[in-house]
């Protein structure tokens, strides 16, 4: 039964004229092409999503490891200048500090922010600074609060 169909088709095969076989190949190229441009249309948008999700991977992990290594001092004396709290954290080395004033007056409002550029000098400012002295020689010695926020 199986030979009878192999027959049937190789006659049918050998009936056709050049011009339907060059249609019937012509369709499978054209059915072809447009697979294979489905394909590709797929596949970059499968690759752009995959960047997507990778770049929001990636600033979340810029936000989780930015506040992560931030530390916040407390029980600043409200005469506290960003120039002594520089001097006062020189030996972490801060990438930045962000000293919160009074906008009219300008003076401390007793807090402030450090930022460092890795994991390890934030931990040993921790270890360091907290509970330190901290003198602007115009009020009394405070000892700082240093703590991760």
């Amino acid at each position: 039964m199986a030979r009878h169909r192999l027959q049937d088709q190789e006659r049918n095969r050998m009936n056709r004229s050049v011009g339907q076989q060059q249609i019937v190949r012509t369709s499978a190229m054209v059915r072809n092409y447009i697979n294979l441009k489905i394909y590709k249309t797929s596949l970059l948008s499968l690759t752009g999503s995959l960047y997507l999700l990778v770049r929001k991977t990636l600033n979340l992990w810029q936000v989780i490891t930015r506040s992560l290594i931030q530390p916040a001092i407390g029980n600043l004396p409200f005469s506290a200048t960003d120039q002594l709290i520089w001097q006062h954290f020189a030996k972490v080395k801060p990438r930045s500090i962000r000293h919160r004033t009074q906008k009219d007056t300008g003076k401390s409002k007793g807090f402030a922010f450090l930022e460092f550029q890795n994991y390890d000098r934030m931990k040993t400012c921790l270890k360091l600074y907290h509970h330190s002295t901290f003198d602007d020689g115009e009020s009394p010695p405070r000892k700082l609060n240093v703590e991760l926020t």
